[in-house]
């Protein structure tokens, strides 16, 4: 098996994985849309935006740090840096904005730092937000690799 073939393969087995993070972390943001963001809410509650929290970071590593990544080692455009990435992911149709992938990476860095409780709730809602960006991505990308036959008859 050619290094070509392993990187179509593992690209089909992260885009799986993306779509079945997408339909996970919707099913969340509309149980969190629900919840009145504020300190008193109940255990539950908090319960589900901690799934949903979850859910967005987990759909955010595979966009990036897996089919990004390996979309762009297939067609032999992947840089070394995260940034360099976004700029080449954006420039050929991969993702909106770099800006708006590194809005999502901010708050996913803010959200891996931040331990008082009175700043969760601007943080849910924040999350909240931002998770449109990550659904246009993966329609963008799914566009991008059926457009260009990467992965021939199954994209």
């Amino acid at each position: 098996m050619s290094n070509s073939d392993i990187l179509l393969k593992l690209l089909r087995e992260e885009m799986m994985a993306l779509r079945r993070s997408s339909d996970n972390l919707k099913y969340s943001l509309r149980k969190a849309q629900t919840i009145e963001l504020q300190p008193t809410m109940s255990e539950e509650e908090y319960e589900v935006l901690d799934s949903f929290l979850s859910r967005f970071m987990r759909m955010y590593e595979v966009l990036v740090n897996q089919v990004l990544r390996t979309t762009l080692q297939v067609i032999a455009e992947g840089k070394d840096t995260w940034l360099d990435n976004m700029n080449q992911a954006e420039k050929l149709g991969f993702i909106s904005s770099r800006q708006d992938m590194n809005a999502v990476r901010e708050l996913r860095n803010m959200v891996a730092h931040e331990y008082l409780n009175e700043e969760w709730m601007l943080i849910y809602q924040r999350l909240i937000e931002k998770s449109p960006i990550l659904f246009t991505s993966l329609d963008m990308i799914q566009k991008e690799i059926k457009k260009r036959g990467i992965l021939g008859a199954d994209s």
